[in-house]
């Protein structure tokens, strides 16, 4: 295949109109997506990072659990893939080099060698960026024009959405900005091969607004949740870790499963001391030598919360993980892969990112103990992407069991009711979730 061949049919696989995935032999990818030969792709909505490729051919290149779940940043992961060469080339085998890095994936396909026909069933490509040495071929460039607000104003009306008070739709084009309300308006518009005004009749200004103000006030009660599940994990890790024979015992590679995994931990920790500018850090450099890093209690409070995740998950000892789990009423198999499941939800608020009807790529395990846990989730809720339901059942269960005096379940419930569009589905809740013990 020409060069210039190369370049045109990448450009028509990742518009997704290319009949079959290209080989290109060694080389350096990054990737927007995983796509199979049925055109299945992840949720564009969904929240999380690349955790593995699958490679047995029982595994969607798509399945949530195989292609979108956790994965640390910097980490370097090989897996077999099978790959077509062109549209009617034989089949081959490789491995992929894979290692997520800021919001991109980078991987080396390493020498492969010839399969038979019939045995690939894999379908998938990273798209090329610089293995190509003439991209000329394949460049798209951004053409959108800056608009005023005014000609933002025009745009929106000639496209269908009505706007009563110009005045008031440029104060929130001033003060919120037009792409953040384009994440709203995206839930009142037509299918993207629709033909015609490109916003549902009934459309207005409003109603976006609307939407957007319950987002933002849901996304501060969602806060107020998550922060319970955050002290409360901070402390009870900080806690049992210690008891393990002193301040610094968590810097004990032997508790920790992957060797590796733990140096990364460690690596990013120095790092976040380094540039703390808490007092109790900065008092703990002055004061004393060795150990280099703070005591657990220390570097519980201060480093991230994605970061601590990692640290507690990364625990080799399940009894142990337990009895940090213990405390927030849950076993540690729910609470690990929840704990991820909250930093993505408590990223997106801190962030103010749309909340309310957000696919997230890493569902939570849903509890079975105790019964009112587990009437109030809703179990059939198992595949990516998650809505947002469960993920709420879960951190109210654990404000609960760590203040159960809090009204936070109570004013959740509240707030849902004034959905201005009523389109609680969208957010996972079951039309019965009312008569569900935990809400009742």
């Amino acid at each position: 295949m020409s060069r210039k061949n190369r370049g045109s049919y990448l450009a028509d696989f990742e518009r997704g109109s290319a009949p079959g995935p290209l080989f290109l032999g060694q080389g350096r990818f990054w990737s927007t997506g995983i796509v199979s030969s049925s055109s299945l792709a992840p949720d564009p909505d969904a929240s999380g990072r690349i955790d593995r490729v699958p490679c047995g051919p029982e595994d969607s290149p798509c399945s949530p659990r195989s292609a979108g779940q956790r994965w640390r940043r910097g980490k370097t992961r090989r897996v077999k893939v099978r790959v077509q060469v062109g549209q009617n080339g034989s089949e081959r085998a490789g491995q992929l080099l894979i290692c997520w890095e800021s919001a991109h994936m980078s991987a080396v396909i390493a020498p492969a060698r010839p399969l038979s026909t019939g045995h690939a069933h894999w379908a998938g490509l990273l798209f090329l960026v610089d293995a190509l040495q003439d991209r000329r071929h394949m460049t798209r460039s951004y053409t959108k024009p800056a608009l005023t607000w005014q000609q933002q104003i025009a745009h929106l009306r000639a496209n269908g959405m009505q706007i009563d008070d110009a005045a008031k739709a440029e104060y929130w084009l001033r003060h919120v900005s037009y792409y953040r309300l384009s994440a709203y308006w995206l839930y009142f518009e037509h299918p993207k091969d629709h033909q015609g005004a490109r916003f549902r009749p009934g459309t207005t200004f409003d109603r976006v607004t609307d939407l957007y103000d319950f987002d933002r006030a849901l996304r501060r009660l969602i806060m107020r949740g998550t922060e319970h599940v955050e002290v409360a994990l901070r402390g009870s890790w900080a806690y049992q870790l210690a008891q393990l024979g002193g301040g610094h015992s968590y810097l004990d590679a032997s508790y920790y499963s992957d060797r590796r995994e733990f140096h990364s931990n460690m690596s990013k920790l120095a790092a976040e001391t380094g540039r703390s500018r808490e007092t109790y850090i900065k008092h703990y450099r002055e004061a004393y030598d060795v150990p280099a890093l703070p005591p657990v209690w220390m570097v519980a409070e201060m480093m991230s919360f994605g970061h601590l995740s990692r640290w507690y998950s990364s625990l080799a000892d399940r009894a142990l993980r337990n009895r940090i789990a213990r405390p927030l009423g849950l076993p540690e198999t729910v609470l690990v892969p929840l704990v991820r499941h909250v930093t993505d939800i408590r990223n997106i608020c801190a962030h103010h990112g749309r909340l309310w009807n957000r696919g997230f790529l890493i569902p939570p395990k849903l509890a079975q103990k105790p019964d009112a846990l587990r009437g109030t989730l809703d179990q059939s809720a198992t595949q990516a992407p998650a809505r947002l339901y469960n993920g709420v059942c879960l951190i109210g269960h654990v404000v609960l069991t760590v203040a159960p005096d809090s009204t936070w379940l109570a004013d959740v419930a509240a707030h849902i009711d004034t959905h201005p569009e009523r389109d609680i589905a969208s957010m996972g809740f079951p039309a019965d979730w009312k008569q569900r013990q935990m809400w009742r």
